[in-house]
């Protein structure tokens, strides 16, 4: 990713989430993901794990 965007409140929210990440877990979703056969399955797991992991932040 190269940039991203967010209002200027949430910026902080957003650097935790994205630095809470790690690379086995991303590893782990890009694994997953290049499994699935359609862009709508692969938002869906996605989104799945945002849920899980930032419902909070995602409102």
């Amino acid at each position: 990713m190269d940039e991203l965007s967010a209002s200027a409140t949430l910026v902080p929210q957003v650097k935790r989430a994205v630095q809470s990440l790690t690379i086995p877990e991303c590893q782990q979703l890009v694994a997953e993901a290049l499994k699935l056969e359609t862009p709508s399955e692969i938002l869906a797991r996605c989104l799945k794990l945002a849920d899980k992991r930032y419902g909070d932040l995602l409102g």
